[in-house]
């Protein structure tokens, strides 16, 4: 299995969860605000807690950059992401894929739905791993401190402000209360 690692708590719990089966890392860099921490933090839990390397992969091109500020209300959508970095993963590794989207993520992003990666499976001729589609990001982190992970090696915030999280956008604040 090949796994997408956005160096958050989905990818930290889909690896532990996938650990004896991930073969392959991956990161997607398509000029999020945020892609050098979540770089630093992919590499944290890859390399650093499972001994795998990361592979950096840059999709600046294929992607829309993500438009947001700091403190502004919604979701955080890049058009086809999910498509984008599923289909590459599975062009360059022909392997199933593991991407962890989360039950809390259904409402802002249509990517991140069980059938949407159903049907994506059937088209693209790749199974589509999605372990934590049934959680909610409470349920995600009360699993990540049940086994004892480290928390502070994820990257949570879409803005980072002189490389701290802003503590405003909608990950800060859905991540604050946990």
């Amino acid at each position: 299995m090949v796994l997408l690692c956005s160096g958050g708590i989905d990818s930290l719990l889909s690896f532990h969860l996938l650990k004896d089966q991930i073969k392959h890392v991956v990161f997607f860099d398509y000029k999020q605000p945020a892609r050098h921490q979540e770089h630093l933090a992919a590499i944290a839990i890859a390399e650093g807690l499972f001994g795998k390397k990361v592979t950096r992969i840059d999709t600046a091109d294929l992607s829309t950059k993500m438009s947001i500020g700091v403190g502004e209300k919604g979701s955080r959508v890049v058009p086809n992401r999910n498509l984008i970095m599923i289909s590459i993963a599975h062009s360059l590794y022909n392997m199933p894929v593991v991407i962890g989207a989360n039950k809390d993520d259904y409402n802002d992003y249509e990517d991140c739905r069980p059938e949407y990666f159903e049907k994506l499976s059937k088209l693209l001729k790749c199974d589509i791993v999605h372990p934590l589609t049934s959680m909610t990001k409470k349920e995600i982190i009360d699993s990540i401190r049940k086994n004892k992970l480290p928390l502070d090696y994820t990257w949570s915030c879409y803005q980072p402000i002189h490389d701290k999280p802003c503590e405003t956008c909608n990950s800060c604040k859905e991540n604050a209360g946990l």
